[in-house]
């Protein structure tokens, strides 16, 4: 017999009963609660007792046809999974069969519970799921790239959610004492204790917000018990966490309730009394730990992840009401509007790593490579005291902003995402990882990862989007970023995203819709769009006007205190004087660059610049002095210094030998590096490899090279390289003797520059030569 259709909320086989509300699985006096996936095959398997129930059906249960996974695998993992909760066998079946090549079939008998309850069983399964995965694109569009300006490395510290095998709504902490300072603290030390356990899911802020919308709330409204429930219901979460404190004269009472969610009753109380003010953090670890045992997650689990709270975030209560508090400011006004609390929190402990890392990944994200690589190297001395999941986070981290070294970033967060599967910063900056390697299909794979998480995350919706641009998926990368502002995912990430569409698709007043959103924001985010409209500017050879956005990309970045930021702003300037041929303008603006302190992504651009106009030794100078203080950077390593040595090889009249220095660029060309301004634009060794071919006469070799830029218009992006990629094409095609496409490409050059200032030099020397084919 299957499931009754219309009077049980339970099941009963063997020695099991399973609650089809809460996923919670009982045996002998002993209670386990299951993950989502293991649960819905559980749950399938059950309503046709006896049946073979296919491996294609399971798999359209579990996952929408657009969601991208490995399937096969993922289903065997989740049968794998409650095989171990039933202690089943796969060869000597008491529960579930294996049907070879088809499917399974449930063996054991079935029968209801005796509690009625008045929904579906289907329906029951449907709720307990929640809102299902549906990811944003056909599998078709994914293999993609990224284009300039792509991967933010995302580090929102408001909570994680894991798929683990309790899902927890974590309620506003019950304050019932004169300190304010406890509120915001005692949260964030749940939080940070939960946090470290595989076994806990906590809902996010993001999908907290999303679910008080549904309910005509506002997000800023206190998250009391009932409303937690409420949010837990709608979320298809399982248990909501209450935690409470109260004065006793000199002492403190805390208290932490478990309850289901479903129906109302506690699952887990604990209370204790505390001396003294100094000690509260100790008793919020200890009570959390017992927690977390009550509700399942064994001892051994506990014992490999739970690191006290002095140790794993910091012992000042103050400190930890500021780090909150940054985590709010970044979450509702911006992402860089934290920093000014993290560095309170510094100030009050010194030693609090997660500070330390919060503030470099938010200069790392706006081109202060400098800075961030500061920050964390402190993050990373004090990886000796923190937790499990901090260390993997702080270690992937470093290698991806500190060292740069690419392939242990890629291995650093799959450890991560491996030891807490589903965690959303994982999988995001793992696609990070994936992008500036230029491996775009892993990219976009983990980036619907971390949608499919948590569908309220933006950055992970800019990453995605991204990700499809390169082979000119721009419907797919489009319905990405609508997707996200459906959510009311409106903030700098996704602008991002929605701006470079707007370029890409001539959609000039959307991308002044862009500039005038991002007017007036925090300095980095509104210099990051001027430069995307200085690029914009020079794609079309308008270079007084991009000269004038880019003026005011350094202003907002002096504003903002970032030196850095506003000398990288100003390398670009001099690096488009020099391939458009203002030589002694370029000498200028790189000056200018140097004189305003540069760091390691300055250098770099200004390293370009010089090289262009033949300063070749003060050009390999500056590079080695970047490889110097990067000796691990791959992309340093691999594709800029190939590049740069490459440019001044050429300069030295040496075309060969800057050809040969190209090749090693190869493996990363279509990579990208980082957020503009910073480092040099993708398809940069293509540009000179071409350029190369073109002093060697090989002019169908330069014709490929050229071609493989405008073949790849997402991942150029509005980068002046693909404009003058049409003119060094047609001198290509002229040099090897076809006249008719040169004199078509000239044409596409002059179209894209039918606005542009009439005196720049390679212009000219563009008319005179179309001037001669004819």
């Amino acid at each position: 017999m299957g499931i009754p259709a219309e009077s049980e909320s339970s099941v009963r086989f063997g020695e099991f009963q399973l609650d089809l509300r809460t996923r919670e699985l009982r045996s002998n006096g002993h209670r386990s609660f299951l993950q989502e996936q293991p649960f819905h095959v559980l749950a399938a398997l059950l309503d046709r007792p006896g049946q073979l129930v296919t491996r294609d059906e399971l798999m359209k249960q579990l996952w929408p046809s657009d969601t991208f996974v490995d399937f096969d695998q993922s289903l065997n993992k989740a049968v794998n999974r409650l095989r171990e909760a039933l202690d089943d066998s796969a060869d000597h079946p008491r529960f579930i069969e294996t049907v070879p090549r088809r499917g399974y079939r449930f063996i054991g008998p079935v029968a209801p519970s005796r509690e009625p309850t008045g929904e579906d069983a289907r329906l029951l399964v449907q709720k307990q799921r929640g809102r299902p995965w549906k990811l944003l694109v056909p599998v078709a569009a994914l293999l993609v790239t990224a284009m300039v300006g792509a991967g933010l490395y995302w580090r929102w510290r408001a909570a994680h959610r894991p798929t683990g095998k309790v899902t927890i709504v974590l309620a506003d902490f019950v304050n019932n004492t004169s300190d304010p300072v406890l509120e915001d603290a005692l949260r964030q030390a749940l939080l940070a204790s939960l946090d470290q356990s595989p076994f806990l899911s906590v809902l996010s802020d993001d999908e907290v917000r999303e679910q008080l919308g549904y309910m005509d709330r506002s997000a800023t409204d206190r998250l009391t018990e009932p409303v937690a429930r409420e949010v837990c219901q709608r979320a298809g979460s399982t248990i909501v966490l209450v935690g409470s404190i109260s004065s006793l004269g000199a002492h403190y009472a805390l208290g932490l309730n478990a309850v289901n969610c479903q129906t109302g009753k506690s699952v887990s109380r604990q209370e204790a009394e505390v001396e003294s003010r100094e000690k509260i953090l100790q008793v919020v670890d200890r009570i959390s730990t017992k927690t977390r045992e009550t509700l399942g997650e064994s001892l051994s689990s506990i014992q490999k992840y739970d690191v006290p709270l002095d140790q794993a975030t910091t012992s000042s209560l103050e400190a930890l009401r500021f780090f909150r508090l940054g985590l709010k400011a970044d979450d509702t006004q911006g992402s860089a509007a934290g920093r000014p609390f993290y560095k309170q929190a510094i100030a009050l402990d010194p030693n609090f790593a997660e500070a330390y890392e919060a503030l470099s990944t938010t200069s790392g994200n706006f081109g202060q490579a400098d800075l961030a690589r500061t920050y964390l190297k402190r993050a990373e001395e004090l990886s000796s005291r923190i937790s499990a999941r901090e260390r993997l986070d702080i270690s992937a981290t470093y290698y991806s902003l500190a060292s740069r070294e690419l392939d242990k970033a890629i291995e650093a967060h799959q450890l991560w995402e491996k030891t807490y599967p589903g965690d959303r910063y994982a999988s995001t900056n793992l696609g990070d990882a994936y992008l500036k390697a230029g491996q775009y299909e892993q990219c976009a794979a983990a980036s619907h990862r971390a949608i499919g998480i948590d569908a309220n995350t933006s950055v992970s919706y800019g990453n995605l989007a991204f990700c499809l641009v390169n082979l000119d998926q721009m419907d797919a990368a489009r319905k990405v970023v609508d997707e996200a502002f459906s959510r009311k995912l409106d903030d700098f990430f996704v602008r991002q995203a929605r701006y470079i569409l707007a370029f890409l698709q001539g959609d000039e007043p959307e991308m002044q819709k862009q500039l005038a959103w991002v007017a007036g924001r925090p300095g980095e985010e509104e210099a990051i769009f001027l430069a995307y409209q200085a690029d914009t500017e020079a794609f079309q050879g308008r270079l007084s006007k991009s000269h004038e956005y880019s003026r005011r990309a350094v202003d907002s970045e002096l504003r903002a205190g970032s030196k850095e930021g506003a000398a990288s702003q100003q390398a670009y300037v001099a690096l488009w004087q020099a391939e458009f041929g203002n030589l002694a303008q370029a000498r200028r603006d790189a000056a200018s660059a140097l004189a305003l302190s540069p760091g390691r992504d300055a250098k770099i651009v200004i390293a370009m610049a010089l090289a262009r106009i033949g300063d070749v030794s003060r050009a390999e100078a500056l590079a080695e002095e970047v490889v110097k203080a990067y000796p691990q950077d791959t992309l340093l390593q691999s594709y800029h210094l190939p590049s740069i040595r490459a440019a001044a090889e050429l300069n030295r009249g040496d075309a060969s030998k800057s050809e040969y220095l190209t090749e090693r660029a190869r493996p990363y060309e279509l990579a990208t590096p980082s957020t503009p301004p910073t480092d040099l634009r993708p398809l940069y060794p293509s540009y000179v490899r071409g350029q190369a071919y073109l002093a060697m006469h090989r002019g169908n070799d330069a014709a490929v090279e050229f071609q493989r830029i405008l073949d790849h218009r997402g991942l150029n992006g509005n980068s002046p390289l693909g404009a003058l990629a049409h003119l060094q094409i047609g001198r290509a095609y002229a040099l090897s003797g076809d006249p008719a496409k040169a004199r078509t490409s000239y044409q596409d050059f002059f179209a894209l520059w039918k606005d542009a200032d009439p005196d720049i030099p390679i212009l000219k020397q563009a008319k005179a030569e179309y001037a001669k084919l004819h």
